[in-house]
């Protein structure tokens, strides 16, 4: 039987930080500044991977989010199903992984790279919702 004394430590403890199954307080990493990228920062990596696909495939329209160490990225012009995602530290200075993966996903719509030209837009084959279909 436990002594009275470690009894009332345990009550004493906040609720956060007692796990209920053992005496013992959970432990929580402690994040530093440096671990975490400000909305700020996000916002400018969205903004230059936006303008790399842009100047890469005139015409086209990008949807870009960056978050916890992520960008993901789709073409919104096409259907918005395709996409793909890059971690942070995946990226080099030219961001050449960024325009080799937005040509795929043009090239799974079996659209050309470079400008979007409508005319081949609009003679492929669409689903039942009018999107493009793709091949998977």
């Amino acid at each position: 039987m436990p002594s009275p004394n470690k009894i009332q430590i345990i009550k004493a403890l906040p609720p956060k930080l007692f796990n209920g199954l053992s005496s013992k307080p959970v432990m929580r990493r402690r994040t530093k500044v440096r671990d975490v990228m400000t909305r700020y920062q996000c916002h400018e990596l969205e903004k230059k991977v936006h303008h790399v696909l842009i100047t890469a495939y005139p015409g086209h329209i990008w949807g870009v989010n960056v978050h916890q160490g992520v960008i993901t990225v789709k073409n919104m012009f096409t259907s918005g199903a395709m996409g793909f995602t890059l971690g942070i530290m995946q990226l080099d200075r030219k961001m050449s992984q960024v325009v080799n993966a937005g040509g795929e996903i043009l090239e799974r719509y079996r659209l050309k790279r470079g400008r979007l030209q409508f005319d081949d837009i609009l003679g492929k084959e669409r689903d039942f919702q009018g999107k493009l279909k793709y091949d998977a």
